[in-house]
């Protein structure tokens, strides 16, 4: 993995959908919950770009497309607390956060979404990202912010 800090065994294992972008948005990494949600397997979508995995979908028109955009080439953070889906019932939670070589290098971006079915009570941002770091959270503050 490109990052050290993210931990590829509790990405592959979470329930989460959890991807991994460099800043080109090339696909680094497709979890299980990925493959599970597009039927798309891993070995499938890395190194390809979204555009090339989802040819049929307009990736310009949605925010959440443009958001990757944003934290993979100029850092930006996002949280989507509790959103409704577009296209069925249901809402989801969702973190976008740059991921950083160092403190002003930007390589990529890391996408989690997790399922309101799996949810009972409060979901944070962090509640999003520390369960996949390897290293204690103050070494992960971009990511939170």
């Amino acid at each position: 993995m490109l990052i050290s800090y993210l931990d590829d065994e509790k990405i592959q294992a979470s329930t989460d959908l959890i991807s991994v972008y460099d800043s080109d948005l090339v696909v680094l990494k497709w979890n299980q919950g990925c493959e599970n949600k597009f039927g798309i397997r891993a070995k499938n979508a890395i190194g390809r770009t979204l555009a090339e995995i989802f040819p049929t979908y307009n990736l310009k028109e949605d925010y959440r497309y443009n958001c990757l955009v944003d934290a993979a080439r100029d850092g930006k953070s996002f949280y989507f607390p509790g959103l409704p889906y577009r296209y069925h019932e249901g809402i989801y939670y969702q973190a976008i956060v740059p991921l950083k070589a160092n403190a002003s290098t930007i390589v990529g971006a890391l996408n989690v979404v997790r399922d309101g079915v799996h949810v009972t009570g409060k979901v944070t941002k962090r509640d999003l990202l520390v369960p996949i770091i390897k290293t204690e959270a103050s070494a992960i503050a971009h990511l939170l912010k």
